[in-house]
């Protein structure tokens, strides 16, 4: 039995074919320039690098929603804003992109 997870088995077995590959084979991995070109797409649509490591980039477009005001409108409204607040969790609020490399 693995001590290991899955993932890092295939990390692992990935790691040891490039190890016995020759250096000028070519291999099947997207380049690190089609990663740029899709997260500089998305800063240009409107999203921000939230979290950006060595293995992916995590876009966030928009805001979260203030429940609590929209709460506070049900209320004072007695019930007459809730259809706008579940349309506005359903369809509004922050947007996420993942981009691996």
């Amino acid at each position: 039995m693995s001590r290991f997870s899955d993932a890092q088995d295939a990390i692992f077995a990935e790691r040891m074919i490039r190890a016995t590959r020759p250096a000028n084979t070519a291999t099947t991995h997207p380049d690190r320039h089609s990663h740029d070109a899709q997260v500089a797409r998305l800063l240009r649509a409107g999203y921000r690098i939230e979290i950006q490591t060595a293995e992916a980039t995590q876009l966030v477009k928009g805001r979260p929603v203030n429940h609590v005001l929209h709460l506070l409108l049900s209320v004072f409204t007695a019930g007459l804003w809730l259809p706008v607040w579940v349309l506005v969790a359903i369809h509004d609020g922050e947007k996420r992109q993942i981009i691996a490399r």
